[in-house]
């Protein structure tokens, strides 16, 4: 799973750039989410579901849909579209680490000895990534369109 997350998270980096250059951020996120959720509707059937949702569940919900994935992707995107696929990628490698200090500052979670082995990992990532674009600069999608 991991190995096909990060497939699909390099496919829709570097894909989405080509795709930026003649759509706003906005447009090419709303259908995204339009097709990706008719998709899933078509598989998992939501309106077959028999639970009783409280009010609060669907405020819940509402905030995660809004701000958790819409706003997230939009913003992503438009950071893709201003820097570059590669260092934006970089940037949302080290997202991981962020979460896991967050938890731990806000929630008193604790650190065990597995996340130091992840925080490990991931940096020494973000290292080897950092290296590769050092050597083959990129162009942000914005100064593709000035020199055309």
């Amino acid at each position: 799973m991991a190995i096909l997350s990060a497939l699909c998270f390099s496919v829709y980096s570097i894909q989405s750039q080509p795709l930026m250059e003649k759509l706003d951020t906005l447009l090419l996120t709303a259908w995204g989410m339009l097709l990706g959720g008719g998709l899933l509707c078509i598989v998992f059937k939501p309106w077959e579901l028999k639970r009783t949702i409280s009010l609060n569940a669907y405020v819940a919900l509402g905030v995660v849909i809004l701000f958790g994935t819409i706003l997230a992707y939009i913003l992503f995107l438009e950071g893709i579209k201003r820097i570059g696929a590669t260092k934006g990628s970089l940037l949302a490698s080290i997202e991981p680490v962020v979460a896991t200090v967050l938890s731990v500052v806000w929630l008193n979670d604790k650190f065990q000895m597995i996340d130091l082995l992840g925080f490990a990992l991931i940096l020494s990532t973000v290292f080897v990534i950092s290296r590769v674009a050092k050597r083959e600069p990129e162009v942000p999608t914005d100064q593709l369109k000035k020199d055309t």
